[in-house]
């Protein structure tokens, strides 16, 4: 049986369609190497939900601060890359949707989404003196009504 041990490892697929698209062209530099590590974050080809945190992206070099790390997110919603499913906040990460979006970029019938990131530390004492807010909150948190 052969050795196993200079295997290269996984990789993560990035199609000539997307890279050639005017959605993945239109993107910042950072943003792109941002997507490739969400979907570093794909443990097989059937699961959709990624993440990414902000230490993960200091870790990788994709960003410094919080605010730039936003707005990579926003961005590759804005573009169709990912769709977001929950904004995150409060020590909880955001989880995004691999999206096929990008496809449609720049067409009429391109479906456009906004990324609205979670309450963080900061906003927590405001969000929880805004009754709707609170009740969002404690909804996503905990599940009750």
């Amino acid at each position: 049986m052969k050795n196993r041990k200079n295997k290269l490892g996984s990789f993560v697929p990035l199609g000539r369609p997307l890279l050639s698209s005017l959605a993945f062209t239109s993107l910042c530099s950072s943003a792109k190497i941002a997507y490739a590590y969400f979907l570093y974050d794909k443990k097989n080809a059937h699961e959709d939900k990624v993440i990414l945190t902000f230490s993960q992206a200091k870790k990788f070099n994709i960003c410094r601060s919080q605010s730039t790390f936003t707005k990579i997110k926003r961005e590759l919603v804005q573009y169709g890359l990912l769709d977001p499913l929950d904004g995150g906040g409060l020590n909880a990460p955001a989880i995004f949707k691999v999206s096929n979006r990008w496809n449609r970029y720049g067409y009429e019938d391109f479906k456009e989404l906004q990324y609205k990131p979670g309450f963080s530390s900061k906003f927590f004492k405001d969000a929880m003196a805004n009754p709707e807010k609170r009740q969002r909150i404690i909804q996503a948190r905990h599940g009750v009504s």
